[in-house]
């Protein structure tokens, strides 16, 4: 998933143009704040003890959900998602975490079924290999499916139907 605007560049769709402007709109604004910190911090001095003020560039760098929506929705019309589609690596700069991008996928998958597993790595050194290497290890994970329950009840119906037609 963190290549999904790369992918969507590569193909020269409106949607990754659009995402785009909007992070080079929001990379002025962050100019624009920088510049309007800088004027504060030369204005008034900060106390002793006292915070400066700061800004979070990685904010600035995060794409609407609205329009991650989209893009995950015209990715997944693309011919190699018919049978279905794995998202792996959720985390990006284009989002604030994990949680954001599954709730974007919920929403851009609609009532389809959709069933999600989140498997927690951390690094981790293993006795008997070299001491500056470090393995991913799995430590938890998490496991959770959304079903539509119309597409369950159209299933009963066929399979009645189906029932009743074989006894006569």
């Amino acid at each position: 998933m963190d290549q999904l605007l790369e992918y969507l560049q590569k193909r020269n769709n409106p949607l990754a143009e659009e995402a785009s402007e909007f992070l080079l709109q929001r990379q002025q604004e962050l100019e624009a704040a920088k510049l309007e910190l800088e004027k504060l911090k030369k204005a008034k001095k900060p106390k002793k003890g006292e915070e400066e003020p700061k800004i979070n560039e990685a904010e600035y760098k995060y794409l609407k959900k609205d329009l991650l929506v989209r893009m995950i929705q015209k990715r997944l019309l693309e011919e190699d998602c018919n049978a279905g589609a794995m998202f792996d690596n959720l985390t990006s700069e284009n989002w604030p975490d994990d949680k954001t991008m599954i709730s974007c996928i919920f929403e851009a998958v609609g009532r389809q079924n959709l069933q999600v597993v989140v498997f927690k790595h951390m690094k981790e050194k293993v006795d008997g290999y070299p001491e500056d290497q470090q393995y991913d290890v799995c430590i938890n994970y998490r496991y959770a499916a959304r079903h539509d329950p119309l597409h369950f009840k159209q299933a009963e119906v066929l399979a009645d139907s189906t029932k009743t037609k074989d006894k006569v």
